[in-house]
Formats: C-alpha cells, sequence, structure tokens
C-alpha cells in the first residue's frame, strides 16, 4: 500500500511531535489487545466455517454416491457458512486494506494529499458500513419477532442475519481504524493503531 511506505522509523526525518508518538500511550496499548484478540476471533472464526462446511460437503458427496443419500441440511448449512464468512472475512479485507478501489486519483496527487484523500474516503466508508449495520439491525428484529426459520436445519433465520450487522460494524470499526492511521501519517504522526499498513 501507498500509505505503508511512508512509515519511517523513530526519529529519522519525522517531525518533533512524531516523536513524542514513539511511546504508545494507555488508549494505544489497550487498542492492540483489543485488537490482537479481534484478530484471532476474526481468523479463528473463518478457518472453522470454512473447515466445516468443507467437511459437510465431503461427507454429503460420499453419502451422494456410496450410500445413495445425503445430509438435508447439508446445502443449506455450506451456503450460511459462506454468508457469514463473507461478512467476517469484509472486516478482515478492510484491516489488511485489500477491497477493491479504484486509486487513479490518489496516484496523481502529491503524496500527503493522497493520504488525505485515502483517508476521507475510509471514513466514508466505516460511515457506510455503520449505516448497512443500523439498517440491517431492522432486519434481524423483524425475523425475530415473525419467528422465521431455515427451511432445512430450522433454527432461527435470524442467525443468519446476524451475519450482516456483527459483518458491517466490524468494517466500521477497521475503516475507522485505517482512517485514523492514514490521518496521523499526513500529519506526520506515527501511526496510532496496530493496523496491517502492508496490505
Amino acid at each position: 500500500m501507498a500509505e505503508a511506505s511512508s512509515i519511517t522509523k523513530a526519529g529519522e526525518g519525522q517531525p518533533p511531535h512524531a516523536a513524542a508518538d514513539s511511546t504508545p500511550g494507555l488508549f494505544a496499548r489497550v487498542w492492540a489487545a483489543f485488537d490482537a484478540v479481534l484478530r484471532w476471533i476474526e481468523d479463528a472464526l473463518i478457518a472453522l466455517l470454512l473447515g466445516v462446511a468443507a467437511v459437510v460437503i465431503v461427507v454429503d458427496i460420499v453419502a451422494r454416491f456410496v450410500f445413495s443419500s445425503s445430509l438435508g441440511w447439508g446445502p443449506e448449512f455450506v451456503r450460511y457458512s459462506i454468508i457469514w464468512m463473507v461478512f467476517i472475512g469484509g472486516s478482515v479485507a478492510a484491516r489488511r486494506g485489500v477491497h477493491i478501489s479504484i486509486d487513479a486519483l490518489q496516484s496523481a496527487l502529491p503524496a500527503n494529499a493522497a493520504r488525505w484523500l485515502t483517508a476521507a474516503i475510509l471514513a466514508i466508508s466505516s460511515v457506510f458500513c455503520a449505516y448497512l449495520a443500523y439498517e440491517a439491525v431492522g432486519f434481524v428484529q423483524q425475523s425475530a419477532r415473525f419467528g422465521q426459520l431455515t427451511s432445512s436445519m430450522r433454527i432461527p433465520l435470524w442467525w443468519v442475519i446476524m451475519a450482516i450487522p456483527i459483518g458491517c460494524s466490524l468494517m466500521c470499526l477497521r475503516f475507522a481504524e485505517r482512517a485514523v492511521t492514514v490521518a496521523r501519517m499526513a500529519r506526520g504522526h506515527r501511526p496510532g493503531f496496530s493496523t496491517d499498513l502492508a496490505g
């Protein structure tokens, strides 16, 4: 990523206030601990869903061709696992800065102006994800109120829909994190968060 290249070592060509930021404060340390836990949960959840879905697919195929039977709930479970993986994976992609983007304008701007533009885009993305999460909560509440169940597994449908507000909330957090980080870099500060700037 372009913004990653602007990180320099403490005290090497940085403004005085940047050197002062080299020692992380209490908030930065607390955030780093929270971020580490959240990263672990995101990665573990995606790995678990992917692994279980793969096993279910294999078992269903073997059951169909060997025992002339099938897991009636298997395809549905895989579909809903993919939904959860997509939304949690969206947070991981936002954290690493690998969402698809068009950076033609940033490439034409001076480095610092490009950073400010990137920070603004990330902030807008964060607000948009927050709006999506808010709207999705209404769908979850409506599904729970009507008692909707999935067709095969017969579990509450809102368990599946919850992937939307949770995933969008996580993306909101990650976009905001990156927006703050890039804005601090544009001001000449060291990054304030442990964002994956390498992308």
